[in-house]
């Protein structure tokens, strides 16, 4: 405030001719420029506080999304081992069912044959049947 004083008498203004209201009056006008000062250094500081923790929020969620995208990453590997892993399940299921499908009819040939046998059995034994005395 005395720096707003003194550049007042610096301009060559006479306080002497100036009557007191008009002096009361720039007093008022400096108080509320001063105090308008102030609020605006507190709205200041205050805006820095709040510039800081937007800051500190934004740091939060960079480092959030990039442990989602690392997550993102790992999910995308698992799911094509999986995939792979699939494929080769499919394919041994596949294998089995020939494998299956082979042993069944070697089952049904092994059938067939034993039927044979004992058709031949049975004509051997006629046979033998008749050389019996």
């Amino acid at each position: 405030m005395l720096s707003i004083l003194a550049w007042v008498l610096d301009r060559g203004w006479d306080v002497g001719q100036h009557s007191t209201t008009e002096i009361r009056e720039l007093i008022e006008r400096l108080k509320d420029v001063v105090s308008t000062m102030q609020t605006s250094r507190v709205r200041n500081a205050e805006s820095v506080i709040h510039s800081t923790e937007a800051s500190g929020a934004l740091e939060e969620i960079l480092v959030s999304m990039t442990l989602i995208s690392d997550m993102n990453i790992q999910i995308a590997s698992a799911a094509e081992e999986q995939s792979m892993l699939a494929e080769d399940i499919s394919l041994n299921i596949e294998q089995i069912g020939q494998v299956a499908s082979s042993v069944a009819e070697g089952a049904q040939e092994t059938a067939q044959a034993g039927s044979r046998l004992s058709e031949l059995t049975k004509k051997q034994r006629t046979v033998i049947n008749i050389f019996k005395v």
